[in-house]
C-alpha cells in the first residue's frame, strides 16, 4: 500500500518540550482542551490528562513525561501530538522515504523497536514525549512501559510520569475517509478500523486508567504473557477480514508448555 501524504503541519499553539518549561502545566492543559484539532475525549477526560505516577519521583534528576495517545487510525493522533508538543515518535515515520507512505507489514516490529529507542532516548534527556502509535491493546505499549520501567529501576536519576490521552470516539465512516487517499494516505482496510476502534473501547471500559494503573499493570509483563491472557485482551467479536478463514485458538496458555512440546506435537 504506497501513497503521497502531506508531512507540514501548522503549529497554532506553543510546543511543550519538557516539564521543566515555566507554563508546562498550562499548555498541556491548553493542548488538552483548545486544541485547533479538536480530537481529543473531552467527555472522557473533562479537560485533563490520565496521570500514572508508577515511575515517577519528584527528587530525581531527570523528570520525564511520556504522553501515551490512544485511538486507533484516523482518529486525529498525530495531529494533535504534532500541534501541540516538540517530540511525537511513530512507527509509522518509519514507513515514510521522500513524502511516501509505504506501509510494510514484515518492518512493523523493527519500526517499533525503533520507534521506542527514539522515545527513550529523548525521555532521558528530561523531555517530554508523545508514543504516538495507536495503542488500543496492552500488547501495543508494553515493550514501552518495560523499558521506562526498567530504566526507572537501573538508573537512580531516572523518573518518568506517564499521561493517557484518549482520542474521542469517531464513527468509522469518518475513520475510513481520515485514512483515505485524499486523508493520511494510510489507507487502512474498514474491518481493521472496526477492530481497532471496539478494542479501544473495550480497554477503556474494562481498564479504566482512571482506576487502573497501566504502567503496573504492563510494564511488569512480557508480551507473550499479555497476549495469552484473555482476562487482558479483547476476544472479540472480530470483524474477519476478505477471505479469512481464521480460527481462534481455544488451547488456554501453558507458560511451562515449550516451543518443541506445542508445535511438534501431532493431533
Amino acid at each position: 500500500m504506497t501513497s503521497t501524504i502531506m508531512k507540514g503541519k501548522v503549529a497554532f499553539n506553543e510546543k511543550i518540550d519538557s516539564s521543566s518549561q515555566d507554563n508546562f502545566d498550562e499548555l498541556f492543559e491548553k493542548s488538552m482542551t483548545n486544541s485547533h484539532y479538536n480530537n481529543v475525549d473531552n467527555d472522557y477526560h473533562n479537560g485533563n490528562a490520565i496521570i500514572d505516577n508508577t515511575f515517577y519521583r519528584p527528587t530525581r534528576e531527570i523528570q520525564a513525561e511520556c504522553v501515551l495517545v490512544c485511538g486507533p487510525p484516523g482518529s486525529g493522533k498525530t495531529s494533535w501530538a504534532t500541534e501541540n508538543f516538540e517530540h511525537v515518535y511513530s512507527a509509522d515515520d518509519f514507513m515514510v522515504k521522500d513524502g511516501v507512505y509505504h506501509f510494510d507489514p514484515s518492518k512493523l516490529s523493527v519500526n517499533h523497536r525503533q520507534c521506542e529507542d527514539q522515545v527513550m532516548e529523548a525521555l532521558f534527556e528530561g523531555k517530554c514525549v508523545v508514543y504516538c502509535n495507536t495503542n488500543t491493546a496492552f500488547t501495543d505499549f508494553c515493550n514501552i512501559m518495560r523499558k521506562i520501567k526498567d530504566s526507572f529501576y537501573r538508573k537512580k536519576n531516572f523518573s518518568c510520569r506517564v499521561r493517557i490521552v484518549k482520542m474521542q470516539e469517531l464513527p468509522i465512516e469518518d475513520l475510513v475517509e481520515r485514512v483515505s487517499e485524499k486523508g493520511n494516505g494510510h489507507e487502512v482496510e474498514m474491518y481493521k478500523l472496526v477492530n481497532m476502534s471496539n478494542r479501544s473501547k473495550w480497554l477503556f471500559n474494562t481498564f479504566n486508567p482512571i482506576y487502573f494503573s497501566w504502567c503496573s499493570l504492563v510494564a511488569f509483563k512480557k508480551f507473550h504473557e499479555l497476549n495469552h491472557n484473555n482476562e487482558m485482551k479483547f476476544n472479540g467479536p472480530y470483524m474477519p477480514g476478505p477471505n479469512s478463514n481464521f480460527k481462534r485458538n481455544t488451547r488456554p496458555y501453558n507458560p511451562r508448555r515449550n516451543n518443541r512440546q506445542y508445535y511438534g506435537k501431532k493431533n
